[in-house]
């Protein structure tokens, strides 16, 4: 399943920017699960940056967004100083739960 998800990733970011924008966040889950396409990172950097800071983003999805972008910061290490930023920003709210894993993901960082 996740070679087929993986395939089908650049259709489906394409056709969720031309018809469901508020879909978007949920590649956030499908990145964490399955990796970011190296053809794909630019953009997912970009909407996953976007997704941390939206206020109609989910903590859920704000969490996957923040693994992913922790993942992929080690391979781009210029990405460590705003992700870091945005992370401590997200500190001020959320759920106790949601503060917790977000102080672990700066401890990775």
């Amino acid at each position: 399943m996740t070679d087929h998800l993986l395939k089908s990733l650049p259709a489906l970011v394409s056709y969720f920017k031309k018809n469901s924008i508020n879909s978007l966040p949920n590649f956030a889950t499908y990145w964490l699960k399955c990796g970011i396409p190296e053809e794909m990172e630019g953009i997912a950097v970009d909407n996953l940056f976007r997704f941390l800071v939206s206020g109609e983003v989910t903590s859920q999805r704000k969490l996957h967004a923040a693994e992913v972008l922790t993942r992929i910061q080690k391979k781009y290490p210029d990405l460590k100083t705003e992700l870091e930023l945005i992370l401590n920003d997200l500190l001020q709210g959320g759920s106790p739960s949601f503060q917790k894993k977000i102080r672990s993901l700066l401890c990775s960082i």
